[in-house]
Order: C-alpha cells, then structure tokens, then sequence
C-alpha cells in the first residue's frame, strides 16, 4: 500500500460514516454520572460507601482512575462487586463520557 493510502482510506470512512468517531464528552458524561453513579461513587469521586473505588486518585493506583480507559470501560460494563452492569444501561461511547468526567472532576 502506497504511504498516501494509508491514511487516506481510514479518512474516507471517517467521512462516509459521521457520527462514528468523536471525543468523549465530559459534558454529557456528567449528566449520566450523576444519573447512575453519584448516588455511591460521590459527586466529587470520593466514595459515601464501603468498598467503593476512589475516583480522587488519592486511594490505592488499582482501583480508581489511574486505571486505563479501556479497563475502566470494561470494568464499567461488567460492573463490581456492588456495582451492577452498565453494559445494557449505557452505549460505549457514554461510558467514555463518564469515564472523560471522572478524569476532569476537580481534587
């Protein structure tokens, strides 16, 4: 494959199919956040329940958010010991979002 054609395809598909590539929107990921993971996880990451990963980045580097974003995706789709499956709840793309607010909320 000549150098032009290997980024000129993926380009193309980009602009066939709009809508299937974007950022994560921190934004959005607020309102879903504080629809469905507020209530244990805290506003502000610091967990109101026992055994609830810190999302402060002050707790132990395994269990908040100095995980990967594919691994805090994956986890968030399978859900926790107390924490239920988002994976029919919520498309990929809006756990992004949250995952984009999470690393954006204030310490």
């Amino acid at each position: 494959m000549k150098p032009v054609c290997r980024w000129l395809v993926p380009l193309l598909i980009a602009i066939a199919l709009p809508g299937t590539l974007r950022a994560a929107d921190p934004f959005a990921g607020r309102e879903h956040y504080k629809k469905h993971c507020a209530y244990c996880h805290g506003m502000d990451g610091k967990p109101g329940m026992p055994q609830t990963p810190d999302f402060t980045r002050k707790g132990d580097p395994g269990s908040g958010l100095l995980r990967g974003d594919v691994t805090l995706l994956n986890r968030i789709r399978q859900g926790g010991s107390s924490c239920p499956s988002f994976r029919s709840v919520l498309e990929d793309i809006q756990i992004l979002d949250v995952i984009a607010y999470m690393r954006s909320m204030k310490r």
